[in-house]
């Protein structure tokens, strides 16, 4: 249901603002929106996503690394 949905996510957002946490948007780091690009595989030929809702192991490695060392996601952590 859309409503629940809404009603999460504002609470998540909530809490998130109440304790300096950022929350990432997953087509921030799945795709380039500007070259109109998402990874399927990582950079070693990899499925990144099990199904529709999970990544595989070698998917979250990808994706974390990605996210860690991604300029924008790097001012937040101040490294």
């Amino acid at each position: 249901d859309i409503e629940k949905l809404d009603n999460i996510n504002t609470k998540l957002k909530k809490l998130a603002q109440k304790h300096n946490v950022q929350i990432l948007k997953k087509q921030d780091f799945q795709c380039r929106m500007n070259e109109k690009i998402c990874f399927g595989v990582t950079d070693q030929g990899k499925k990144i996503y099990y199904d529709n809702y999970h990544y595989t192991l070698e998917g979250a490695k990808f994706f974390g690394k990605k996210i860690f060392w991604e300029p924008k996601f790097l001012e937040s952590k101040n490294v």
